[in-house]
């Protein structure tokens, strides 16, 4: 006789091996049951006079990697920030070439238009690459 006395009563759970699409809505699932995390903590919480001080929400999704494997990647790409702001002041430029004081009363979609056109121009894209 191979199974025991209990096993009709007893059931052994085995981790469930989830992967894909299905894993990420697990992982969500579990992520949305967690309490909400406060924007700023105490310092020292054995001394309720002690400061706030604000939570990091990367040293949230480090500390969670192994619980959050997939969700960690997302959260990590979804807070980081550029260390540089070329691209920002580069934009700005361009829409200060665009918009001069003689063009200020150029329409929204004109104006939104031409920056496409101006940023995009350095891309060689043809009809036959799509």
């Amino acid at each position: 006789m191979s199974q025991s006395l209990y096993s009709t009563v007893i059931e052994v759970q085995r981790p469930r091996s989830v992967s894909g699409p299905a894993k990420v809505l697990e992982e969500f699932d579990i992520y949305l049951k967690e309490p909400i995390v406060d924007m700023e903590v105490l310092v020292n919480p054995m001394d309720p006079n002690s400061d706030l001080c604000a939570t990091k929400p990367l040293e949230y999704w480090k500390s969670n990697q192994c619980r959050f494997t997939i969700l960690s990647e997302i959260g990590r790409d979804v807070v980081s920030v550029a260390a540089s702001s070329g691209s920002v002041e580069r934009a700005f430029s361009v829409a200060s070439d665009i918009l001069t004081a003689k063009r200020s009363a150029m329409k929204p979609d004109l104006f939104a238009n031409l920056m496409l056109v101006k940023c995009n121009a350095g891309l060689k894209v043809g009809l036959n690459d799509v």
